[in-house]
């Protein structure tokens, strides 16, 4: 008898770094409480093994600030994910919400602002 295995192997780069041509964006956008969450993509480089410093922060469209989504080191393969709750756990309101999103990575630091909307289910 013969046995075959397949084992695939990842190799990273190490320090995280900034794509060039890399975008920040979320999706589903909009996103409902039947998609549960919308999901962040940052603008790194694939196949990182080391990290990097991620802060989200969401506001509502007068500034005000609803709920950090994370702040602190970021691995590849994480999710970065939100489900429309703010700081208290409280579902949010019908609306545009604007993501203040801070990348630093390889010796650059890279800031965005994302539009996220959110629908509640209607009834």
């Amino acid at each position: 008898n013969r046995t075959t295995e397949t084992w695939t192997y990842r190799v990273g780069t190490g320090e995280p770094l900034i794509a060039e041509d890399g975008e920040t964006y979320n999706y589903p956008n909009p996103f409902t409480p039947e998609d549960e969450y919308t999901t962040f993509v940052l603008p790194l480089e694939e196949g990182f093994t080391g990290a990097a410093t991620v802060k989200i922060a969401v506001y509502d469209l007068a500034g005000h600030f609803v709920a950090n989504v994370w702040d602190g080191p970021y691995y590849e393969g994480e999710p970065l994910t939100w489900r429309g709750v703010n700081e208290h756990g409280g579902e949010i309101a019908n609306g545009v919400y604007l993501a203040h999103i801070t990348v630093q990575a390889g010796g650059k630091t890279v800031e965005n602002v994302v539009k996220v909307a959110y629908k509640k289910e209607s009834k």
